[in-house]
């Protein structure tokens, strides 16, 4: 029981990141999520907890105000009014998901007493990830493709092309770490080796440009912030020269069945509305936003014009559900969040920059792809950030 406690944030974390990987090994989807939720929140109750400094505590009872004022918004809507929605199946989904993704992380994890290292969490991590990568690769390769209506490949029947782009780049990060632990084998850093090839290769065969996005972002900003302009040049160098290379990779990816990565490619070869909809989109919502700016629209997006569910991106979405006050909390959140990944990616801890880079990952996320609503490691990562520099202040206060 004692070693459960001290661990208790790294078991906390595979569990939840677990949810990536369900559909490779599960069958039962919906089961496995409940009893997930049920064991997280048994270890939430367990661990260890710490002080929180002033600032933080604010922040987080305000994001645990904002978090039942979007419950509470979603309920009236769906069974008060008789709204209807389309991010799940049924009602008494969404409520799950908005308690277990939003509001129950705000009540522990900005308090987890994090002593323990993950670099085991981070290895274990890489190695389910890998497996699962190299499952949906070598269905492709073997002719056993699933396309979208849009002719993107998807990781299997139940895995999206979107979540399969993101999973293989949450195992490049996680390979990352696993091969930056300097205290692990010469074993350990040729897995992270593999398994950041394996991510990679997964993210150009999904054709996902949002997960492409992260990498660039994640990228800039910790060579910014360790101001390695050499570094910085020859990134500039290697990505005109793929840029000169295109068409030759466009042919290659052809060439083994990789239509998706036609997707990428134009993001950067062509002009135009590369959006997908989405300006047009993100456009319509503002302009209902405009019409209520205090109060919100609704908490799902409804129109007849097309068949889209969702915003695709956050902001619009917080705004579009709570008004001026959810998109200021969100904002004044993610800054608070932002400041921790410049200082954590600033110092030699790697846990912390791990954080930072998953955080900057699924903040990316959720300003092209999904609901905010159906993103639950988006909220555990933005509060493990929250974790972080609440520890980063508290250390400040005691030098």
């Amino acid at each position: 029981m004692v070693k459960i406690k001290q661990y208790a944030p790294q078991l906390i974390f595979l569990l939840m990141t677990s949810t990536l990987c369900m559909t490779y090994f599960v069958k039962d989807v919906v089961i496995f999520q409940v009893v997930v939720y049920l064991l997280v929140f048994m270890l939430y109750i367990v661990c260890k907890k710490t002080a929180l400094h002033p600032s933080i505590a604010l922040w987080r009872n305000i994001y645990i105000l904002f978090a039942i004022l979007y419950i509470a918004r979603a309920f009236v809507e769906l069974e008060l009014l008789g709204h209807a929605q389309e991010l799940y199946a049924n009602n008494s989904t969404v409520y799950f998901f908005m308690i277990t993704g939003m509001l129950m992380p705000a009540l522990f994890v900005p308090k987890l007493c994090c002593a323990k290292p993950f670099n085991y969490a981070f290895a274990f991590l890489s190695f389910v990830i890998c497996v699962s990568l190299l499952i949906s690769l070598y269905n492709i390769f073997s002719g056993n493709v699933i396309l979208t209506a849009d002719h993107r490949i998807q990781a299997s029947e139940n895995l999206g092309v979107i979540q399969y782009g993101h999973l293989g780049l949450t195992g490049a990060i996680a390979g990352y770490m696993c091969y930056m632990q300097k205290q692990n084998s010469l074993v350990f850093r040729f897995v992270g080796v593999a398994v950041i090839a394996v991510g990679f290769v997964s993210m150009l065969m999904a054709g996902t440009r949002g997960a492409l996005i992260s990498v660039i972002v994640i990228m800039a900003i910790y060579l910014l912030v360790h101001a390695k302009f050499r570094s910085f040049i020859v990134f500039v160098f290697v990505a005109f020269a793929l840029f000169l290379s295109i068409d030759s990779i466009e042919s290659v990816f052809d060439s083994l069945g990789a239509a998706s990565v036609t997707r990428i490619i134009r993001l950067f070869s062509e002009g135009g509305d590369q959006s997908s909809g989405r300006f047009d989109l993100w456009l319509s919502a503002i302009n209902k936003i405009i019409e209520s700016p205090f109060w919100g629209v609704s908490c799902f997006w409804a129109s007849s014009e097309n068949e889209l569910t969702y915003v695709h991106n956050s902001f619009i979405e917080i705004t579009y559900a709570l008004g001026v006050f959810g998109l200021l909390v969100f904002m004044r959140l993610n800054w608070v969040a932002v400041k921790a990944c410049i200082v954590s990616i600033r110092s030699s801890n790697l846990d912390n920059i791990a954080f930072s880079f998953f955080y900057l990952q699924y903040f990316i996320y959720t300003l092209f792809s999904d609901s905010i609503i159906r993103v639950p490691l988006y909220w555990y990562f933005l509060l493990m950030m929250l974790n972080i520099r609440n520890r980063q202040l508290l250390r400040n206060k005691h030098l």
